[in-house]
């Protein structure tokens, strides 16, 4: 179910509309290719508003960037999948945000900040709590 917002900007989801699913493999995006995901997002505000800024992981289910919110200057991360993918898991994943940190102040939790479809990408904006694991 897609995330849409009130007007205190707090993510709800929205059951009537469904996320249209693309039939085919798992829509594996661009492993170690820096620029692949980031370039078709450059001159684009992600969401309306959130800017695409440097990769800082990836796994079997995605990519991750930096974002910036152009309204406020806050950094935010940026998880990607293909909305071509047989099992999606962002959008469960910002169901459970959205359930576990419902008031935005539960500490080790990120604040969903929005979740959406855009071009061939399912996308999730959250907090950026701190380095990957991965750069550990």
């Amino acid at each position: 179910h897609p995330l849409e917002y009130d007007r205190e900007q707090t993510p709800v989801i929205n059951k009537k509309k469904n996320i249209k699913e693309k039939k085919g493999g798992e829509g594996e995006m661009s492993k170690g290719n820096e620029g692949a995901v980031g370039k078709a997002f450059r001159d684009t505000l992600v969401g309306g508003k959130f800017k695409v800024g440097k990769k800082i992981g990836a796994g079997s289910f995605g990519e991750i960037y930096n974002a910036q919110n152009e309204t406020t200057g806050e950094m935010l991360a940026m998880k990607l999948e293909m909305s071509s993918a047989k099992y999606p898991q962002l959008v469960n994943e910002a169901i459970v945000y959205k359930t576990l940190n419902a008031n935005g102040s539960r500490v080790g939790i990120p604040r969903l900040h929005w979740y959406g479809t855009e071009g061939e990408y399912n996308i999730m904006i959250i907090v950026l709590l701190g380095p990957s694991l991965e750069g550990l």
